[in-house]
């Protein structure tokens, strides 16, 4: 499934009320349930880390994010990088 939310903030409490019906700062890490664990392709923002630091989801960065990543790194480095230099 794809889901799309368009909120003002991109506050960890967003995703914990949409995907889960529940209140970020209530949540006991004790009584989580493995089996409700959901996997979110995500930037990395760390509202997202947050739900996972918790234990409510497990996160995919974006492939389009690690591209980025990929290509910062190609300008950075354009000759390339050996380690031990």
């Amino acid at each position: 499934m794809v889901l799309f939310v368009l909120h003002p903030t991109r506050s960890a409490q967003v995703p914990a009320r949409v995907l889960f019906d529940i209140d970020i700062t209530e949540v006991d890490k004790d009584s989580l349930d493995p089996k409700v664990l959901k996997l979110l392709s995500v930037d990395k923002f760390s509202s997202y880390k947050a739900l996972q630091n918790i234990g409510l989801v497990e996160l995919s960065f974006c492939w389009s994010h690690q591209r980025r990543e990929f290509l910062n790194l190609k300008t950075k480095y354009p000759g390339g990088y050996r380690l031990g230099r």
